[in-house]
């Protein structure tokens, strides 16, 4: 799987954009209707062993922030710098960063890079920010 440069490049350029339209009503809307879509499929949070949740390309990192605030352990991939430091700042001052984990990596090499990292095993819940905000339906936990 190839990744554009011109993807990337949008992603970056429109990372500050991108995160001005969530906190529109329209924007807002459908990161509730998609994580409400997504919270009725999560396992129950179980204290020291919490359920797992990989977010591929994490955007701003709300959805990140609303699971580890349900008690969830939280890894975000994304291959853009920008949003990952959009999704950092979302995470430092929702005051969740115990939470949550920040990786920089494309999802292509999705192997090779949790490879390198023995300690994340597997994962209970996995979804991709975009499916999540373009078709809810597909943001379902993968076991």
């Amino acid at each position: 799987m190839k990744t554009g440069v011109k993807s990337e490049s949008r992603f970056e350029n429109d990372a500050s954009r991108y995160a001005a339209y969530l906190e529109t009503p329209e924007g807002r809307l459908r990161a509730d209707l998609a994580f409400a879509n997504l919270h009725e499929f999560l396992p129950a949070p179980a204290g020291v062993n919490s359920p797992r949740a990989l977010d591929l390309g994490c955007g701003t990192g709300a959805a990140a922030v609303r699971l580890a605030r349900l008690g969830i352990h939280v890894t975000l991939l994304d291959s853009s710098p920008t949003m990952l430091a959009l999704a950092e700042r979302t995470i430092v001052e929702a005051g969740v960063s115990d939470n949550i984990t920040v990786k920089h990596g494309d999802a292509a090499q999705l192997a090779d890079i949790f490879r390198r990292n023995r300690s994340i095993s597997s994962f209970a819940i996995t979804f991709w920010n975009m499916s999540m905000t373009q078709a809810p339906c597909c943001a379902a936990p993968c076991v």
